[in-house]
């Protein structure tokens, strides 16, 4: 499993990919703004995040 911190325009996201079985699986966050992703980050880096 693979995250990225994604940013443009101002906005942020946050990236999930999973390999597995022959298939590929992303899923995104929402876009926000950046404080409120950062603290997603942060929380995710912490094992913090749901």
């Amino acid at each position: 499993m693979a995250y990225e911190l994604c940013q443009a325009a101002g906005l942020m996201f946050i990236r999930r990919t999973s390999r597995g079985e022959g298939a590929t699986v992303v899923h995104e966050s929402p876009w926000q703004r950046v404080c409120e992703v950062e603290e997603l980050w942060r929380r995710l880096l912490e094992g913090m995040a749901r």
